[in-house]
């Protein structure tokens, strides 16, 4: 069982607007499960933290349109797994329609997370990560 001092997520932002992230970190912040490793703006910054502190979710946390030349998802999915088979990446965006929805998860995050009706239910949304997390943990250690 996952504890404050063992705690099964190490989650990283990966944002453009500082703002929102905060709003969403102090949502979070006292969950047993979670140690909130701050938040990066750039991909460097990005990759150096994932292997310097071995979070195992990065929340990318995108208000603007993903085409735009600030963030690529299929670069940046590509660079974390590279860094780190592991990670989950978890993608926040406000209204996401289902074929949205289906076209991020083919790119490669793992969970997508529709910030204009689902915010309320995230830290419900990271206990099952949580979950998850430790019985993949359990499943490997057997």
């Amino acid at each position: 069982m996952s504890t404050l001092t063992n705690p099964s997520i190490k989650a990283l932002f990966f944002d453009f607007a500082p703002s929102n992230t905060a709003k969403i970190q102090e949502m979070i912040q006292d969950l047993p499960f979670l140690v909130i490793d701050g938040s990066v703006y750039c991909l460097e910054k990005l990759e150096e933290r994932i292997l310097e502190n071995n979070v195992n979710l990065v929340i990318i946390n995108v208000c603007l349109k993903l085409a735009s030349g600030k963030f690529s998802p299929d670069l940046t999915i590509e660079r974390i797994k590279q860094i780190n088979p592991d990670c989950r990446i978890m993608l926040c965006k406000s209204h996401i329609g289902p074929l949205l929805r289906k076209i991020y998860l083919r790119q490669g995050f793992d969970w997508v997370v529709d910030k204009s009706v689902q915010m309320k239910k995230f830290p419900q949304i990271l206990e099952e990560i949580s979950k998850e997390i430790i019985s993949e943990e359990i499943l490997v250690a057997c």
